[in-house]
């Protein structure tokens, strides 16, 4: 079997070049070019894995630049020719101190009243109707909660997750407790009431975990998802639920959840 501490130790190199200037760590790879690299990446690094394949690294390494670069939306090539494929995007990402993860924040405006949303929001039995991965929460008392959610390669997650700030109305923030990097760290969320007194702007943080080299990263957090993306559609579709009363699937058909 390949020894995972070079493959490890070129990631490492790629990370440290991007991130060795805080303004060189922008995004420059389009959201649908992250999610190709993604899908080309995680068979690319599998096959070279393959116990029948010995002294043959090329395939984990280019297959776990493709991962890297998909998760992380960031080409070292492209920085070098001043080129970028991102189109406008509202979302920002902050890096964690000492390299531990990142932070997504994304924010939308809702028609409704920031004590309405707040009150939704804070059920957090209510997050399997718009939170695309999360399965059920289990409320268990003095601010804590039990979440099992799903991701794309139809592995169950669970974690255990307490409130650490709640401000009704206006603010609640959570952290991770229990149960794997998989899971976001943490989080919050923010509703602020826009001047015209009918829409409040929602802002939504969720921090994930880094994790280090390409198999780490194949293995990551989102399992191929996007890390602003999942913040991105968890928005969305709370925005449709809380005005439309309902989440319309793709085709236009109600999903069936609905307030």
């Amino acid at each position: 079997m390949v020894s995972a501490e070079p493959i490890q130790g070129t990631s490492h190199k790629i990370i440290h070049k991007l991130k060795n200037e805080r303004g060189t760590s922008r995004i420059n790879v389009g959201e649908a070019e992250r999610l190709i690299s993604i899908a080309v990446g995680i068979p690319m690094t599998i096959f070279g894995l393959n116990r029948e394949i010995l002294n043959r690294p090329v395939p984990i390494l280019l297959g776990g630049s493709l991962i890297l670069r998909g998760v992380t939306g960031r080409s070292f090539l492209y920085q070098t020719l001043g080129v970028s494929t991102v189109e406008h995007s509202p979302a920002t990402i902050a890096e964690l101190p000492d390299n531990q993860g990142i932070q997504v924040k994304r924010a939308v405006t809702i028609n409704a009243s920031p004590e309405e949303l707040y009150r939704y929001w804070r059920d957090f039995k209510n997050a399997p109707r718009f939170m695309v991965n999360v399965e059920s929460v289990q409320v268990t008392g003095d601010g804590r909660s039990h979440w099992v959610a799903k991701t794309p390669m139809n592995k169950t997650v669970e974690w255990d997750a307490e409130v650490t700030q709640d401000e009704p109305g206006q603010l609640i923030a959570w952290r991770r407790t229990q149960g794997p990097f998989l899971a976001p760290n943490g989080g919050s969320v923010h509703f602020q009431p826009k001047r015209n007194g009918r829409e409040t702007v929602v802002r939504l943080e969720i921090e994930f975990h880094q994790f280090r080299g390409p198999i780490g990263t194949m293995l990551g957090n989102v399992f191929g998802q996007i890390p602003e993306q999942v913040v991105r559609q968890d928005l969305e579709r709370f925005k449709e639920l809380m005005e439309a009363g309902e989440i319309a699937t793709t085709a236009g058909q109600p999903s069936g959840r609905r307030i």
